[in-house]
């Protein structure tokens, strides 16, 4: 299978390529040369979607491209590098499959827990409502966009990813040095 994953220099993009060696990946990266440093030679790369008019030739699409939102104070500058990071990217996806003639079989775009805002101990799921704020309104006009794309031909999964930890790098690697030095937590 043919795959078009954005995102995948990301710490879970790079875990779902280690993990798809058996399927034809297209990376769609900015960066080429770091991308082919991070996840190797042997996958075709793009630097750009601009030059495309369709996806005919793609099975399946895995959009997880982003802005780290945790990486920066959310400045109004920084916020709108988040938002536009995740909405320009999906919304140009929709379009290239609603182009195509023959168009991937599925659409699998991220999107993340902040849909539900802040909700305090209560706990979420899929049916639960949300909390208005920044959060949710990332999410909710990033799932609106990949949405678009959904037919009789594409099916669209929606995932909703949390808070990601591993021992190389996600949130653990943020959250580590505090109880390292020993006031990440209380100790009873």
């Amino acid at each position: 299978m043919k795959i078009l994953i954005t995102g995948a220099t990301g710490f879970v993009g790079q875990q779902l390529v280690g993990s798809l060696t058996q399927h034809q990946l297209v990376i769609l990266s900015r960066n080429i040369i770091a991308a082919k440093a991070k996840l190797g030679e042997q996958h075709q790369y793009w630097s750009s979607l601009a030059d495309k008019t369709d996806l005919n030739d793609i099975d399946a699409v895995i959009n997880l491209a982003g802005e780290p939102i945790v990486a920066k104070r959310w400045s109004p500058k920084q916020k709108q590098l988040i938002c536009s990071s995740r909405w320009d990217i999906t919304a140009a996806i929709s379009q290239l499959i609603s182009n195509s003639s023959n168009p991937p079989h599925t659409f699998i775009s991220g999107s993340a827990i902040g849909y539900y805002g802040a909700q305090g101990a209560t706990p979420v799921d899929e049916k639960s409502s949300f909390h208005a704020e920044f959060g949710h309104d990332i999410c909710q006009k990033w799932e609106d966009l990949a949405l678009q794309a959904q037919s009789q031909q594409t099916r669209v999964c929606i995932t909703r990813i949390g808070i990601v930890l591993g021992k190389n790098g996600g949130a653990l690697a943020k959250m580590l040095p505090p109880f390292k030095l020993g006031v990440g937590g209380s100790h009873r």
